[in-house]
């Protein structure tokens, strides 16, 4: 959408009319994206964030525009034609993480809490050896996501949508995700391409297929 435009920052008081505008739920209330597509008069609108399901208000501007790209997506919602689904991507601190290609020594990796039940999944990959699970610095993200195979994507904050499995798209890895199959049928089935990542509800069944490519992978060596 954006490959070929020049973005500008501006204020509620300043806005201009321009073909795309971006707001986020995050900052601004529906009654201020509505001002700002009235002002604006925008082709299409990317609505960011949402990522609990409780912003189904904002469906009320959809009606005064073309197209609307949002992140996330909700079956509680709505849902109108004119909406398309805005994969979340990597986060900001992570747009320099694809380093030149190098061997991928860790058969697994992940980085951040383990809160909930994250602890317990990752006593079970944790016998595939060898891994990486923990905190991390942003410069240590590169280093783990390029040297892995596979990226154990959990569950975030409430959603399956996570910066996680973008970030391993973007090193090469191969994102897995924990998740049911309505999870993973509520968003990644409306991207505009769907994304060729794994998904299973079972941690024992993503250990297996990580422990058969590791065979696999040690064959070919």
């Amino acid at each position: 959408i954006l490959h070929d435009y020049d973005p500008v920052s501006t204020t509620m008081e300043s806005i201009q009319p321009c073909d795309v505008l971006a707001m986020s739920t995050n900052t601004y209330t529906v009654e201020n994206v509505k001002y700002a597509v009235a002002v604006a008069t925008p082709t299409v609108l990317l609505l960011l964030s949402d990522e609990f399901g409780d912003r189904s208000h904002y469906e009320e501007v959809f009606s005064d525009l073309p197209l609307v790209y949002r992140q996330y997506r909700h079956n509680v919602y709505q849902n109108p034609e004119n909406q398309k689904i805005l994969p979340l991507g990597y986060h900001c601190w992570d747009q320099h993480i694809r380093l030149s290609p190098r061997p991928r020594n860790l058969a697994w990796s992940f980085y951040g809490s383990d809160k909930g039940d994250r602890k317990q999944h990752l006593a079970v990959l944790d016998s595939i050896k060898p891994n990486f699970h923990g905190q991390t610095s942003h410069d240590q993200n590169a280093e783990v996501m390029n040297g892995s195979i596979f990226v154990f994507c959990p569950i975030g904050n409430l959603n399956v949508e996570c910066f996680r499995q973008h970030t391993a798209s973007m090193c090469g890895a191969v994102p897995y995700l924990l998740c049911s199959d309505e999870q993973w049928d509520e968003i990644y089935p409306f991207y505009d391409v769907v994304p060729p990542w794994l998904h299973t509800p079972s941690i024992d069944i993503m250990a297996e297929t990580i422990r058969y490519a590791k065979r696999l992978t040690h064959k070919e060596q």
